[in-house]
């Protein structure tokens, strides 16, 4: 039997701690899907998380990164930032540093919003970040609308010394006012209460004196900021006494046009936290959909050495390019080139049902199933097709006598070129470190990798011409 990632929290309420390699940390609990802290490798918290919290059924917890859907704040019928946050979801997969959660529409959310849907939230923390990404998709026959947001409540040393920059030039909305403006200057202080709809803010660096963090949206259109200043503060029943001075809310949001999805349509959007990188391991900038890249040990060029010997010219531009293309490359660097990164699995028990929305919501043809953290297998839609053709099979069977466990898996240290001959009996190549799971490839993942090597050499080679 698997042993489960779970243990109690605050009130005996379920959560789980993710830990990457690198030390870094964050906790994860199952009501509401709700980060309520994060600690980058050798930093200390980032997230503010009001003491006076109510960890209950059906109250909010006040900081961490509360999940708004399918209403953002109060504009809209529904209660309060929407029903999602005081909900708990389901943990449907989890290794050392990621998580994936689950809530789908059941008869308590039909009766408040009429709308078959299935939502997944997934948490990362590699070196000194946290990624977070919230997928919705239409599970129903009818379309419907939502506004959403990841409401992250940022942990500052004092909110009179806190500045926001990078919104110069951004129209936004403020709530307070009621009216909507041009932001003129360079960086945004706190006076007072400050509640602002920013329209395309993707990125933006929080200072509060001593330390920094960078904050990206991605697929999320509008940005909010917001610090509730003393005067509503001491309305507020969950938050500490001058608890406000402590945090500011930088939030990745659908405001002002809600999203629209069809039958069985889909929309992500996600946020990535990066913390002040010390000078010794600052790479550049990252996205979203990059971030592994840093733990490659690839170089983009590589020194070409004249061949010895009696090859023509063009024998030794082939044998030049050849190398070049691999260089030192790892299987570790064509994982992390992906775009996607977080391991979509699925575990024995799960059912059939299940696993086609999963495949469907992620855009894949075929997951790794894991026992206990240990890989078991591999199931794939050709081998859920073959079933469900099977008089008498139902889609609520457990996908436990379909696991193929013929699998092929590969160290991440291999180099790269290996995966040609791993790939000629297999479709798909299992990354396995110290028995975990750490990714998946395709031959599709490899080609697109070897395209970007191949653009990236020939532009070496004209630009050195």
């Amino acid at each position: 039997m698997a042993t489960s990632p779970l243990i109690p929290g605050v009130n005996g309420l379920p959560k789980v701690i993710l830990s990457d390699s690198g030390n870094s940390r964050a906790d994860v609990y199952l009501h509401g899907a709700h980060v309520t802290s994060w600690i980058p490798a050798g930093d200390e918290e980032r997230l503010f998380l009001s003491s006076a919290s109510e960890f209950r059924d059906g109250a909010a917890i006040r900081g961490g990164v509360p999940v708004v859907f399918p209403q953002f704040s109060g504009w809209g019928p529904l209660p309060k930032h929407g029903f999602a946050r005081n909900r708990a979801w389901e943990l449907i997969g989890a290794d050392a540093g990621s998580a994936r959660f689950q809530l789908r529409d059941s008869d308590a959310t039909r009766a408040i919003w009429p709308h078959a849907f299935l939502a997944e939230f997934m948490v990362a923390v590699p070196d000194r970040m946290l990624v977070m990404e919230l997928v919705v998709a239409n599970r129903g026959e009818e379309s419907f609308s939502f506004t959403a947001a990841l409401h992250t409540y940022l942990r500052v040393d004092d909110i009179a010394s806190t500045q926001i920059e990078n919104l110069r030039g951004l129209k936004y909305f403020d709530a307070v006012l009621k009216q909507e403006a041009l932001q003129t200057e360079d960086t945004l202080a706190f006076p007072s209460e400050i509640d602002r709809v920013y329209f395309g803010a993707t990125k933006v660096i929080v200072r509060d004196g001593r330390r920094s963090l960078e904050v990206q949206n991605v697929g999320f259109p509008d940005g909010v900021i917001w610090n509730p200043g003393a005067k509503l503060a001491a309305t507020l029943s969950d938050l500490d006494p001058d608890g406000y001075r402590h945090f500011v809310c930088v939030e990745a949001a659908i405001f002002r046009e809600p999203i629209t999805l069809g039958p069985y349509q889909m929309w992500r959007g996600g946020q990535l936290l990066t913390s002040e990188p010390t000078p010794a391991d600052f790479v550049g900038p990252v996205t979203i959909e990059s971030y592994p890249r840093r733990r490659g040990g690839m170089t983009l060029t590589s020194e070409l050495t004249q061949s010895e010997g009696a090859a023509s010219m063009d024998q030794q531009r082939e044998e030049n390019i050849g190398s070049d293309l691999w260089g030192e490359a790892r299987v570790s660097d064509v994982l992390a080139a992906k775009r996607r990164h977080l391991i979509v699995a699925a575990a024995p028990t799960d059912r059939v049902r299940a696993i086609i929305e999963r495949l469907k919501i992620h855009e894949i043809s075929q997951m790794p199933v894991l026992d206990d953290g240990k890989l078991i297998g591999l199931i794939t839609e050709s081998t859920l097709l073959a079933h469900l053709a099977v008089p008498g099979h139902s889609v609520d069977d457990a996908i436990a006598p379909m696991v193929n466990q013929q699998v092929t898996t590969v160290a991440p240290d291999r180099p790269a070129q290996s995966l040609l001959n791993l790939f000629g009996g297999s479709q798909a190549v299992i990354v396995v470190e110290n028995d975990r799971v750490t990714g998946i490839l395709t031959k599709l993942d490899l080609i697109e990798y070897l395209t970007a090597r191949l653009r990236q050499s020939s532009h070496n080679r004209t630009a050195s011409a």
